[in-house]
């Protein structure tokens, strides 16, 4: 019975937060700010001391208030295939960004998009910037970004990551049942 718990319990994702965080460079008054996603005040304090910061403040961002809602899996879609055809187009990554965050109405995907934007702006590549939001991109969808931005082939990673969301989000769609009936 135990090992049967703890299969579900090694299942079950652990919950992570947002937090908001300020670090500087070991002997350097200069402040980097930034946020990270993460499961305890202490996982961002070493993540930030692997990227050779000295951490000054961690504050964890409150949850949304009830009503407020976050970015749903179709706006991710969407932005996944208007980001694709802004690079196939030959628009630079930061600039898209700005282009996709005029055309965003919802706030939570403008702040999604914004944080993204920040990094970029930093140096990062598009796939540690979206690395930041575990969230919204996993692990898989993270390392094909990687692939793509290695391999020169972005746009086509991106474009095919879209089609699977959609899919994806199409299937739950039919598999989540709306009613149950029960037949007896």
């Amino acid at each position: 019975m135990a090992t049967a718990l703890g299969k579900k319990a090694a299942v079950k994702e652990a919950k992570t937060y947002d937090f908001v965080w300020e670090a500087t460079l070991p002997g350097s008054k200069d402040k980097k700010k930034g946020e990270m996603n993460a499961a305890s005040v202490n996982v961002v304090r070493v993540s930030l001391r692997k990227q050779g910061l000295v951490p000054v403040t961690i504050r964890k961002i409150p949850q949304p208030l009830f009503g407020e809602k976050g970015v749903k899996e179709a706006q991710l879609v969407v932005m996944v295939r208007q980001l694709s055809t802004m690079i196939n187009a030959g628009v630079p990554l930061v600039q898209a960004f700005e282009l996709l965050i005029t055309a965003t109405q919802g706030a939570p995907m403008k702040k999604l998009l914004k944080g993204i934007l920040k990094h970029l702006k930093e140096g990062e590549p598009l796939s540690q910037s979206m690395a930041h939001y575990p969230k919204y991109f996993d692990r898989l969808f993270v390392s094909l970004i990687a692939a793509g931005e290695q391999g020169g082939i972005l746009d086509t990673i991106l474009l095919r990551l879209a089609e699977y969301r959609e899919k994806t989000l199409a299937l739950n769609k039919k598999v989540v049942p709306r009613h149950f009936k029960w037949v007896a």
